[in-house]
């Protein structure tokens, strides 16, 4: 109701004050009616901003607690890398690739690791360089990481002899197998009971499949293929226009309805490094479609201006769209935001006395 409440204790003589903008409010309205005091004009859900914040963190510590993780750790699809939980019944988690990795020093790859920790990354991804061979390279950078710090490290190459050195350095997923590198991998992958994302293609016999309904067929020979490992399905998504993002976007909610539980891998990067527009607005709305297809991981780099604290939005979205999922609500008022150069109010609707 948009006009003033005031009119209605005119009329009946019973005092009226506005409620909150949604339904999926009241309940945290009406838990602190005693703590706020109400208003004839101004929707209870600006006056409680601080109270749905403090609701937000709580599901979100709520889920993440030992006695909560490890019953759920106990359902079909969901399992650990590293320490990270993760499956269909928590919060999407964020994996922040290191673009070129082997172009730093140490010490400029630690900074990075430590800036992506404290961006909110759950787990770390190394880029390595495509179509070379560097081996010892990727032992050092791996080793050097799991000696300074405690997250989850995937390393990014389809080179089997990296990849062998990465595990072997204490690399806990592989990104990525496909229907081309999988026979010389995925002993090594079962030996250091690591994970592995696998991708629909077979990049030895220049094979990419085009449509969704190709991809997830691929994907499903594939992951029977990698039967005795856990797999991330990752059904590539595709920048927009390039061939396309909608095919794409079908491909993930037609695998996540044929398979359920399976764990699955959406590749944000892949659409806002390739898009000429502010990341934040564009990672809510994919973070959102990752949500409603049920995908688990959100990857990221930033590797260019326009999305650098990618992963930052990238956490806040995910924190978004799992307590928009809890409480069965659109992704506003949630008391966590990604609006950052826009507000949602007039500063009139804000009175400080």
């Amino acid at each position: 109701m948009r006009q003033d409440a005031d009119e209605i204790r005119k009329e009946l003589n019973i005092n009226a004050y506005k409620g909150p903008s949604n339904a999926a409010d009241l309940k945290v309205t009406l838990d602190i009616i005693d703590e706020i005091e109400l208003s004839t004009t101004t929707p209870a859900d600006i006056l409680i901003r601080d109270k749905q914040y403090q609701e937000a963190i709580n599901i979100i510590n709520k889920y993440q607690s030992q006695e909560n993780t490890e019953k759920l750790l106990e359902k079909e699809g969901n399992f650990k890398i590293h320490n990270c939980p993760l499956g269909i019944d928590f919060p999407m988690r964020v994996l922040g690739e290191i673009a070129n990795a082997p172009e730093l020093s140490d010490d400029e790859l630690l900074s990075k690791v430590e800036y992506y920790i404290n961006s909110g990354a759950d787990l770390v991804d190394i880029g390595m360089h495509a179509n070379e061979n560097n081996p010892q390279k990727a032992y050092h950078m791996i080793k050097l990481i799991k000696d300074n710090y405690d997250i989850g490290l995937s390393i990014d190459t389809m080179n089997p002899l990296e990849i062998r050195e990465g595990l072997r350095a204490g690399a806990d997923l592989i990104l990525s197998i496909d229907h081309g590198n999988y026979k010389n991998i995925i002993d090594d992958v079962k030996e250091y009971d690591a994970k592995a994302v696998i991708i629909p293609t077979n990049y030895e016999k220049n094979y990419i499949p085009k449509t969704a309904l190709e991809k997830v067929e691929s994907l499903e020979k594939l992951t029977k293929k990698c039967k005795d490992i856990t797999t991330i399905a990752d059904p590539l998504l595709d920048p927009i226009n390039s061939p396309s993002l909608t095919e794409s976007i079908c491909a993930c909610k037609l695998f996540r309805e044929r398979n359920p539980t399976q764990a699955l891998f959406f590749g944000v990067g892949n659409v806002s490094e390739l898009l000429d527009a502010d990341s934040n607005g564009v990672h809510a709305v994919l973070s959102g479609i990752a949500m409603e297809t049920n995908a688990n991981i959100l990857f990221t780099p930033e590797s260019s201006l326009k999305t650098k604290h990618s992963i930052e939005e990238l956490k806040t979205a995910s924190n978004m769209m799992f307590i928009s999922k809890i409480k069965e609500t659109i992704p506003k008022n949630l008391g966590i935001t990604l609006v950052n150069y826009k507000d949602r109010f007039k500063k009139d609707d804000i009175k400080i006395d």
